[in-house]
């Protein structure tokens, strides 16, 4: 059985299943976790070097996990000229029958992750890296939302559309009545659009992005929430977790590019204004805050038993200082 606290699938049954269901399947020598968060799992290949990403097995945060809808975004994406980087897609299985759940597989990368601390690397790295870093996360960003819709054919997700879903997993025992009351106002007076819709991550933050020590970007992770829509959301979603205390993954770094001059490129480079973005800042900070409320929701309901959401719990009230003190700058 798994040893991984998260992950609770029987790995060596699911190596035999996976190597039985693989062309190429006879070459595995093993099957290795990668990473099992709130959201998708990922196994690494030994034998065959590739990625297995699957639903989670306990749940999850934030369902459905569509793995034909990722292996199609990230098929898409990588057929986009000068699209952000990411990895390729081989095989998708849709038959939960061959391993339990629907599961693709996809290039493995030679890379590293961050999220909540800078690595040492980064915090070593001189202040020209870090410039440099900062300016590929936003380029990767800008190049998504320098191309058409049409490009990336998953549905239409509006401004109200955003606000709504938002506004939904704080509607629970546990939510808090101002940041409710916050969310309807973004429903019932919609954030102003910049411009036609266009492919949208859905969460590119700085923990999605995979880089080498050398500060070199290798690929644009986690599409699960992908769709088209305003791309201002994307752009609010990797700003707002600039400036606050609880994390600050090294964008406060020297060198490292601030908000004014993160938007400034990603105007340059995709012709569109952020005019309105602190407005879509505050509405991301607000959903990192509806996130938490349902996470503690289900946990207090008994939904889940994963000690991380009663984590999420202690912290809530300093998530709500920080956006509401936003808000009412706005």
């Amino acid at each position: 059985m798994s040893k991984h606290a998260y992950i609770k699938r029987d790995l060596d049954q699911l190596r035999q299943q996976i190597a039985a269901w693989l062309p190429d399947g006879d070459n595995m020598t093993g099957l290795r976790v990668l990473s099992a968060g709130h959201s998708n799992e990922t196994f690494y290949l030994e034998g065959i070097d590739r990625v297995l990403r699957m639903p989670p097995s306990q749940g999850g945060l934030l369902p459905p996990y569509d793995m034909a809808k990722q292996h199609r975004v990230l098929a898409a994406v990588g057929r986009m000229k000068d699209g952000p980087p990411v990895p390729a897609v081989y095989e998708l299985c849709e038959d939960p029958a061959v391993a339990g759940d629907p599961f693709f597989v996809m290039e493995a990368l030679k890379g590293e992750e961050y999220e909540y601390a800078p690595p040492q690397w980064l915090v070593d790295a001189s202040d020209e890296q870090r410039t440099a870093m900062s300016t590929q996360w936003i380029n990767a960003i800008a190049a998504l939302h320098d191309r058409p819709a049409a490009e990336m054919p998953e549905p239409h997700v509006s401004t109200r559309d955003y606000a709504e879903a938002c506004l939904k997993m704080t509607q629970v025992p546990n939510g808090d009545a101002k940041l409710i009351a916050l969310l309807e106002n973004f429903v019932n007076d919609p954030l102003p659009t910049s411009g036609d819709p266009t492919p949208v991550h859905g969460d590119p933050k700085i923990g999605n992005m995979m880089w080498r020590p050398d500060g070199t970007l290798v690929a644009m992770l986690d599409w699960e929430m992908a769709h088209t829509g305003e791309p201002l959301h994307d752009l609010g979603w990797a700003l707002c977790l600039y400036n606050q205390p609880l994390a600050s993954a090294g964008l406060d770094l020297p060198g490292w590019l601030q908000p004014e001059q993160m938007a400034a490129r990603w105007e340059a480079k995709t012709g569109r204004s952020a005019a309105g973005l602190d407005r879509y800042m505050v509405l991301a900070f607000a959903k990192i805050c509806a996130i938490n409320t349902w996470g503690i929701h289900l946990y207090e309901s008994g939904q889940t038993k994963d000690e991380r959401y009663a984590a999420w719990g202690r912290g809530m009230a300093q998530l709500l200082a920080i956006l509401f003190a936003r808000a009412d700058r706005l």
